[in-house]
């Protein structure tokens, strides 16, 4: 709306015999050959000329990152990371699944059980340094706060959300593996609060 404004501001500006369609018409012939060669354009149109073309910038930019939103949605849904970026225990394996990050992955699982027997976070943070954690191929000194966000994230359950939309990861992907159950997952996030 605003940039529909300052374009009829723009517009009115110019000298009554100027019409819009003349505009439009200059504009592509300036934009069909050479998009730089502004300095072509006369003065009376360059307000109106630079306005308009904050509008198609505007647009261009709205819609493109509606459709790259959508395009990562998409790929969420077919239990995918749009992100390319793993979680705690997975890796993202060339078909940008969520497959287990081998004796990571059973660490962590292991910190959920702990976790459920209400062991205190900074002990679960211990044994998992202890233990030589990894994430993402490099050594990880976990904390309790670290642990806290992973324990309350319902990925590891196989509820994937992403932005408005929650995605079954195992039921897109018969191959993920969840560290922990439904059940599990609600009974120790209600104790962590």
């Amino acid at each position: 709306m605003v940039y529909q404004n300052r374009l009829k501001n723009a517009l009115g500006s110019l000298p009554t015999h100027f019409k819009f369609k003349a505009l439009t018409e200059s504009l592509l012939k300036h934009l069909e050959f050479d998009p730089i060669i502004i300095s072509a354009i006369n003065d009376e149109e360059k307000p109106a000329i630079k306005i308009f073309l904050d509008v198609l910038a505007k647009q261009y930019s709205d819609n493109l990152s509606a459709v790259s939103q959508r395009g990562s949605i998409n790929i969420a849904k077919e239990g995918k990371s749009p992100t390319n970026k793993p979680k705690y225990g997975y890796i993202i394996n060339e078909g940008r699944y969520f497959r287990p990050d081998g004796i990571n992955f059973y660490l962590l699982k292991q910190a959920f059980k702990l976790a459920l027997d209400r062991t205190p976070l900074d002990q679960i943070a211990d044994y998992l340094n202890e233990n030589n954690y990894y994430f993402n191929g490099k050594k990880t000194k976990m904390t309790k706060q670290k642990l806290s966000s992973i324990f309350k994230d319902s990925f590891y359950a196989g509820a994937y959300v992403y932005g408005a939309e929650v995605i079954g990861n195992a039921s897109v992907d018969t191959l993920f593996k969840p560290m922990i159950s439904p059940l599990d997952f609600f009974s120790f996030k209600a104790h962590l609060k």
